[in-house]
């Protein structure tokens, strides 16, 4: 009678300190998530963003609000870079739902958002508004898929898309590559097919945002489907 008792007390033990362990081990996943509280430079009813490299943004803004990183299993450490403040947040799964809770008093700050920002295509001139959240700003800008996974990888300048930009699939793959300068395509831009092996889909050219010389489509399997000429953003021949 006492061994059984004994037994059954240590699988007791066994099966609470596993589900804490699992609790305690609980993987942080990056996307969009929604303030329930305020806390710090967080605000109640807004939504941060956290990228897959350690950045926060704030309501889609391309500046960086602060740094987060793995702290303990189940924790990330933020580090706020406007008042260089740091705080713990535990990952909690709630059901269908992910919590950021305050690791010193278990409050709930922020809720996984299921909304994210998906890839699209589309090259050409693109229009920043006056005193918008890109304006005069410099930096990399990388929102999200639905899945935590970067949706896009753009370079700006003032402002302005300047550099090579990347869209991309939600299974991670590019799906467009384009060179931008000032704001305005310049140059070739490639679109992929999401498949293994970067299959070209697409190839156009593009000066000072506008097409210019041959566009070209591709099937899966590498044959050409379709060739337009353009000038000047105007169709000439197919």
């Amino acid at each position: 009678m006492k061994r059984t008792t004994i037994v059954g007390v240590c699988l007791f033990f066994l099966v609470f300190s596993t589900s804490a362990f699992a609790r305690g081990h609980a993987k942080f996943v990056p996307g969009n998530y929604v303030a329930v509280g305020d806390y710090d430079h967080f605000e109640k009813g807004r939504k941060y963003s956290f990228t897959g490299d350690g950045r926060v943004h704030r309501n889609g803004d391309p500046k960086v609000l602060a740094n987060w990183r793995a702290y303990h299993a189940g924790d990330i450490e933020i580090h706020v870079l406007k008042n260089r403040r740091r705080f713990c947040l535990r990952v909690v799964p709630s059901g269908s739902q992910v919590k950021l809770n305050l690791c010193k008093d278990n409050r709930v700050l922020l809720v996984k958002s299921p909304g994210g920002v998906a890839a699209r295509g589309g090259s050409g001139q693109v229009k920043i508004k006056r005193n918008g959240p890109f304006h005069n700003f410099t930096g990399l800008w990388i929102p999200l898929h639905k899945n935590g996974k970067n949706a896009r990888k753009v370079p700006f300048a003032n402002g302005q898309k300047h550099g090579k930009g990347y869209w991309y699939y939600p299974s991670g793959r590019v799906r467009y590559e384009t060179p931008w300068n000032r704001g305005r395509a310049n140059g070739t831009e490639y679109e992929y097919w999401d498949a293994p092996g970067m299959k070209k889909k697409a190839v156009i050219t593009y000066v000072n945002g506008q097409k210019h010389g041959w566009e070209y489509a591709y099937d899966q399997q590498g044959r050409r489907t379709k060739a337009i000429l353009w000038k000047r953003g105007k169709q000439v021949s197919k």
